[in-house]
Parts: C-alpha cells; structure tokens; sequence
C-alpha cells in the first residue's frame, strides 16, 4: 500500500480512473450500436424534413433539438400504428408491423443519450474554463 504523498497521487489517478470507467460504461455496447442506428435514420430524416437541425460539417444532430422538429419525427415513425389504429386493422393483419412501444422509446433513449454526450462535454469545457481562469501565474 502506497503511504504519504504517492499515495495521495495514486488515489487521484484511481479516482479519475474510476471516473472515466463508469462513463464509459453509462451505456452497454449493444445499446450503443442500436442507438446509431435509430440516431443514423432521424438524422437521415430530419436532414430532409428540418435541415437546420443538423450540423452541415459533421452531418450530426444539433442540440438541443426543438420540439417541433421532434415530435414529427414521432409522428412519422408511429403513423403505421395510427393508420392501422384509426382503420381497425390488427397488427397481425397488417401489411407492414409498425413499430412497439419499445422500439419508439429506444429513439428516446438514443436522442437522450446524444444529450448526455453533447452536454457532458459541453460541461467539461465550462469547468475547464472556469479552471483556467482561477490558476494562479
């Protein structure tokens, strides 16, 4: 066991460690990759349908995202169900399976996660700043 002052460094390190390791872990890889994939098409759709909600150079999604460009987004991807709804069609007779609530609120989870990311970082740079600006010459 380190003592006195390496000590105290190697518990900043682990601590810092611990830290970045929990993050990384915030959300399993599986989860990750489902969430590129329904951020890969509302991206896709919003760059249609609300372009200024993507950023042209890296071709991502801009947070935060205003509502009305969201809740279409929604719409769209739950008009099967309504159609289908609204018509009396059961899901077994219906020609294309529209989306179950999981999947719509895996969209959820995935703009929450681009959220998370985005503000994070965004957090990170604030407190740097601050930082920076309280070190003494």
């Amino acid at each position: 066991m380190a003592r006195g002052r390496k000590r105290v460094i190697d518990d900043r390190a682990d601590g810092a460690f611990v830290a970045q390791s929990l993050l990384a872990k915030r959300t399993n890889t599986n989860a990750k990759r489902t969430y590129q994939s329904e951020i890969k098409g509302m991206t896709e759709w919003l760059a249609v349908h609300h372009p200024d909600t993507i950023d042209s150079s890296t071709k991502s999604i801009r947070v935060p995202l205003p509502k009305d460009a969201v809740l279409p987004f929604v719409g769209h991807i739950c008009s099967p169900a309504h159609t289908y709804d609204l018509n009396s069609v059961h899901a077994s007779d219906a020609t294309h399976a529209p989306l179950n609530v999981s999947s719509i609120w895996g969209y959820r989870s995935a703009l929450v996660d681009i959220y998370h990311a985005t503000l994070d970082s965004q957090l990170d740079t604030e407190l740097r700043g601050v930082r920076m600006a309280t070190r003494r010459p």
